[in-house]
């Protein structure tokens, strides 16, 4: 009778170990869905919306002629005061490097120390007349 006890207390021992490993393991992909879906609308944001005092949250272009925002064109001068802003609002998700590849050359606009997860996208920008590819490396504390 204390060797059927045992079995069943061994088999239901391994039953929990299993299970606290999907739990985990889920618990991860749920995490990075997360940060991924975090990134692309801050990536988004950036070249869809203007914002001067965050501009993290959009630099694109201002067109005085049609009193709007142009979607992808974006403002050099707000992309290089992401770093002061964002060390002010202090999120858990932040831009810790954006990087502009041109045609011709590639130019790194800013970059802070990586701390935690980080993930890079792309998007297909326009800044002073030019096409680029606006490389932002978007972390998670």
């Amino acid at each position: 009778m204390l060797f059927w006890f045992v079995i069943v207390l061994f088999g239901l021992l391994i039953v929990l170990e299993w299970n606290a490993f999907f739990v985990f393991q889920h618990q991860n992909d749920f995490e990075f869905q997360e940060l991924e879906r975090n990134s692309s609308m801050m990536i988004d944001s950036l070249l869809k919306n203007r914002d001067t005092v965050n501009p993290q949250y959009g630099a694109a272009q201002l067109s005085p002629r049609k009193h709007r925002v142009q979607s992808n064109q974006l403002d050099r001068s707000l992309l290089e005061k992401i770093p002061f802003t964002q060390a002010i609002d202090n999120q858990p998700v932040f831009f810790q490097k954006i990087e502009l590849v041109f045609s011709t050359h590639s130019e790194t606009i800013f970059e802070t120390e990586a701390r935690g997860n980080c993930l890079s996208l792309e998007r297909l920008g326009i800044i002073e007349n030019q096409k680029t590819i606006v490389r932002g490396v978007i972390c998670r504390v």
